[in-house]
């Protein structure tokens, strides 16, 4: 998808639009207040935190190899 993302990170993000995708169809047909809700919305929320911290490692990295050249 973005070409500066690593094949990892792409496959976390893809994720993440999935379950965006079902806790908004989940919400819509059981209310915000159902357990299948309130997990998928808790599931994503793990997921964006994941995302963010694989994406930090690989800019860490990055600026390593850069800075050492």
């Amino acid at each position: 998808m973005y070409k500066d993302f690593s094949q990892s990170l792409n496959i976390i993000l893809w994720i993440g639009v999935f379950l965006d995708i079902a806790f908004v169809i989940s919400w819509v047909k059981n209310g915000f207040f159902e357990t299948p809700t309130l997990m998928l919305l808790l599931i994503a929320i793990i997921t964006m935190i994941w995302g963010d911290h694989v994406y930090k490692e690989e800019k860490k990295e990055k600026d390593k190899k850069i800075n050492s050249n």
